[in-house]
């Protein structure tokens, strides 16, 4: 998120400042950012942009949402990219070899989806990691090239980096801009020899509470899964941003995101935080908050101690306490600052500490979802869409059992016992309670053959076979725990 120190947006200045009526591309002057480019103390790991860059020659693109296209680096390599059905087009910049600027069309969301790349070279069979740099508020992805070294650092250690636009220069966490990082990670899956157990994250302000935020909502091991990630004093909880930016552009910006204010579309802001914030109260929501969803994920949070937005600081230190309540294994790092600016984290530490982890998927959680979809082991279908849908579950090998509890506004959830470790062999063991009182269906798939017989408190029950999907169905009716047993 952009501020009074970044000086391209109206979010959060300094009273008084808030005349500026749209967001330039950077490098705009004077700004410290900018300053720090050039002179005598100019540090080395930062770009100097070239005379056309500084001058801006940048153009409105179709969306109407303030981005640009980038004519700066065109010529004769400009090309077309279409890969396993995606729509892609691109060109390699000048003078950065591996470091791509591309373009998907087909995103799902209807929006185009503009990023940067940089590509290693790898040996053949070779797979790296990924760092995905996400943008603060009012710029686009050329906000990691200017004002970053981590294109640097990947290029140092042999990373692909994918530095995303996510629809919009302001798009927040809002759904549309999640659904174009993930088409644009997926056409980084699918095109190149990523290591899909170390793909890490960082986002500043805007851009923290969005890599947060996708971290959340995106557990599926069949997707691109963040193994550790760096919030540096990101919008972690969007409805305390609409009340501290309220009557700024921002509080605009984040109703037309959620499709009004938070008091009128609670869940959509909620479903795109990590932690629901009541702005009077400081407390944080129960029941609401996505961040449960990150308890297997390494998280360090990042700020300076005198960065002038107070409320990101409040955010930033209430979410670490959140996860600390959580039992994750988080870091808070506080530097001495007075700016909000990516000028204050320290990209080589942050890789090195990023570079410790690999992906862990956890075997014992309390998740949350707010769509139908798929959540670690499960395939979740909810009962009713627009609100969330609660769960936790345990799935223990050395038992052979499974256990689901907890939950509440679940139709039903589908699980592969084998990918998760357990055997449909012997006896296969499944508790079930709910929250709601309204019992649950648990769909078992990959089942080769069905159970010789089934149980439930001792007694004699039945379950549905379909030998054309080779799945098993438990229908639980009741919400009081009860045992099934499955016996092979």
């Amino acid at each position: 998120m952009v501020k009074s120190t970044d000086g391209s947006t109206t979010l959060g200045r300094l009273p008084g400042d808030r005349t500026h009526p749209s967001a330039p591309t950077p490098p705009v002057s004077p700004v410290p950012d900018y300053a720090r480019l050039f002179g005598p103390d100019a540090p080395t790991n930062r770009r100097t942009p070239p005379p056309a860059v500084a001058s801006k020659p940048f153009f409105p693109d179709d969306s109407g949402d303030g981005s640009e296209v980038d004519t700066a680096f065109g010529g004769g390599n400009s090309g077309n990219l279409t890969n396993l059905g995606i729509q892609a087009r691109g060109r390699q910049i000048q003078g950065e070899p591996g470091l791509s600027y591309i373009t998907l069309n087909n995103t799902g969301s209807g929006f185009v989806e503009k990023f940067l790349l940089y590509a290693p070279v790898l040996l053949v069979g070779q797979r790296a990691p990924v760092l995905v740099v996400f943008h603060r508020y009012g710029v686009s992805e050329w906000d990691a090239y200017y004002y970053t070294s981590f294109f640097e650092e990947a290029r140092r250690r042999g990373w692909f980096l994918l530095a995303p636009r996510a629809m919009s220069q302001k798009s927040f966490n809002r759904l549309e801009g999640q659904i174009n990082v993930e088409a644009a990670l997926g056409f980084l899956n699918q095109s190149y020899n990523v290591d899909l157990n170390r793909v890490y994250a960082v986002g500043f302000s805007m851009g923290g509470g969005l890599a947060t935020s996708y971290a959340a909502r995106h557990v599926d091991p069949n997707g691109m899964m963040f193994a550790a990630l760096v919030n540096h004093t990101g919008t972690v909880s969007q409805g305390d941003a609409w009340s501290s930016e309220y009557q700024d552009e921002a509080s605009n910006q984040l109703e037309t995101a959620y499709g009004g204010t938070p008091a009128d579309h609670p869940f959509n802001y909620q479903r795109c935080s990590v932690i629901d914030i009541d702005h009077a109260t400081g407390l944080i929501g129960t029941g609401t908050d996505m961040g449960r969803n990150m308890t297997h994920l390494p998280i360090r949070n990042w700020m300076a101690n005198n960065d002038p937005m107070q409320y990101l600081r409040n955010q930033t230190t209430a979410f670490d306490t959140y996860l600390n309540g959580e039992a994750v294994n988080t870091t808070l790092t506080i530097v001495d600052g007075n700016v909000h600016s990516w000028s204050t984290l320290d990209e080589t530490v942050v890789c090195d500490w990023l570079s410790q982890f690999s992906l862990q998927l956890p075997r014992l959680a309390n998740t949350l979802a707010d769509q139908d979809g798929n959540y670690f082991w499960w395939q979740v279908s909810q009962t009713t869409s627009g609100t969330f849908t609660p769960f936790s579950w345990y799935l223990d090998a050395a038992a052979n059992r499974i256990s689901l509890y907890n939950t509440a506004n679940l139709d039903q959830v589908s699980i592969d016992a084998t990918a998760a470790g357990l055997q449909y062999a012997t006896t296969l063991k499944i508790n079930l309670t709910t929250s709601d009182g309204t019992g649950d269906k648990i769909l078992l798939t990959n089942m080769t053959a069905p159970p010789l017989s089934v149980t439930r408190d001792g007694l004699a029950a039945s379950g549905t076979w379909d030998p054309t999907t080779n799945t098993f169905l438990v229908t639980e009716t009741q919400g009081n725990l009860h045992q099934w047993r499955l016996n092979f």
